[in-house]
């Protein structure tokens, strides 16, 4: 009997490498990692261009100040939003599509990583 519930348990699945492992939704815009970021780049602030690597999940900010993202909405559209004084650190705000030029400040323009 015991042997009957214990092969009827679900057992629990791990993704063989996490960290790595991403699915795409959305027209393959909108980006979801399973796990921690894999990898990182440098970011330079642009009006016209969306991040090379696609939508980060998180920024890095490496000097304080005003920060302008687009930010991939629910409905698939990009949004741009202004985060007035970010501090150092990180900003894990997810879909982070591109950093735009105007509404950033030019000490906040260098030192900014996108996380992936």
């Amino acid at each position: 009997m015991q042997n009957a519930i214990a092969s009827a348990s679900p057992q629990p699945t791990t993704p063989s490498n996490a960290s790595t492992e991403l699915r795409t939704d959305l027209a393959s815009r909108l980006w979801v990692v399973e796990g921690r970021p894999a990898r990182a780049a440098a970011v330079t602030p642009s009006d016209t261009d969306d991040l090379p690597g696609g939508p980060a999940v998180a920024l890095y900010v490496g000097v304080s100040g005003d920060i302008t993202v687009s930010l991939l909405g629910l409905d698939g559209a990009p949004n741009d939003f202004l985060f007035t004084s970010a501090a150092v650190g990180c900003l894990p705000v997810g879909n982070i599509l591109a950093v735009r030029d105007t509404g950033t400040a030019n000490g906040t323009k260098v030192g900014l990583v996108a996380l992936y």
